[in-house]
């Protein structure tokens, strides 16, 4: 059969999950489709149940990673190197489509082909999709200063053209969070023509849960922090190299510099705190003038963020006692 759309899917340790996965690829009322999964050195049974669906299925494919464990980036490349379609959807081992998903996806690009993504709006869930009924799909009048403020789309939500996407050579495998986010900035910067369909119904659920997705425990630790840096030291020079700065972006990158402060505050990095705000300058993101203030703006910001925390932790208690 022919491969139109390459799913491609990381894994590490989900055995509880990726069944959920594979099985909503395979009900979708379109089926030119293959499914690359990625494992990357899984502890747990993940992969076995994957070569299962893959021994029954020849659409699937399953094999883990010969290289060291790496993450979700790496699995995603690997995945895309070996992709035999001409449109390609990145799919979480957690998460799941929708029935009508590529079928919809597809026709939206053969009626508008002159894009590189096609990008449709998602629903999030905790364990099976309408239970938390919070769509994720944020609308903004210029996509590069809205994801500079928040991520305004998921990895799933996008449907891309291969070839684009290996224009800009897929993800950042250096990068230990933010990957994603990373990945929908340098294709806007690359000015990328996305086609957004804010008005057309959830057709990918994202799974928000307990359970630690394969990039998210690098979130809070010293490394990612360090490493985030070099992520917003690129940013910026990318912005600045293609001319793409303006006051609303320098804003949005400003209180993200800030709020990374306030995380090496939180995680005891205090000084490296205070040295990151001290280079924002540097940035053209502060004026000297504002370095003192900003450092103290981050400082009470850590204290703000850590009696949340305490009083987030407390109600938690007091919910449990009273079961």
């Amino acid at each position: 059969m022919t491969v139109r759309i390459s799913i491609i899917t990381p894994l590490y340790n989900r055995a509880k999950l990726v069944e959920e996965t594979i099985d909503s690829v395979r009900r979708q009322s379109f089926q030119e489709w293959e499914l690359l999964i990625v494992d990357d050195h899984s502890t747990d049974q993940s992969l076995s149940r994957a070569s299962r669906y893959a021994n029954e299925d020849g659409r699937i494919k399953a094999w883990s990673r010969q290289a060291p464990h790496k993450g979700a980036p790496a699995c995603r490349n690997e995945g895309l190197a070996r992709s035999k379609g001409e449109w390609v959807l990145f799919l979480d081992s957690d998460d799941l489509l929708s029935r009508h998903c590529l079928e919809n996806r597809l026709k939206k690009f053969e009626e508008q082909p002159d894009f590189d993504a096609h990008l449709f709006p998602s629903e999030l869930f905790r364990k099976s999709p309408g239970d938390l009924g919070r769509r994720w799909f944020v609308p903004s009048a210029d996509y590069l200063t809205g994801f500079l403020q928040q991520p305004l789309w998921q990895t799933s939500a996008a449907l891309w053209r291969t070839e684009s996407i290996n224009r800009v050579g897929g993800f950042r495998e250096d990068l230990l969070a933010w990957q994603d986010w990373d990945l929908f900035v340098r294709c806007l910067v690359d000015d990328f023509a996305f086609c957004v369909h804010e008005e057309e119904r959830v057709d990918n659920f994202v799974r928000r849960s307990l359970h630690q997705r394969i990039s998210q425990t690098a979130e809070r630790d010293r490394a990612s922090i360090t490493n985030r840096q070099a992520l917003f030291r690129d940013t910026y020079r990318q912005l600045k190299g293609r001319e793409k700065l303006n006051p609303q972006r320098v804003q949005a990158l400003r209180t993200l510099c800030v709020e990374l402060a306030v995380k090496m505050h939180l995680t005891g990095m205090s000084r490296q705190a205070d040295d990151w705000i001290a280079e924002l300058p540097s940035l053209g993101l502060i004026d000297e003038t504002e370095m003192a203030a900003e450092q103290q703006r981050a400082r009470l910001g850590s204290r703000l963020n850590l009696r949340q925390r305490i009083n987030e932790l407390k109600l938690k208690l007091l919910q449990w006692t009273r079961r």
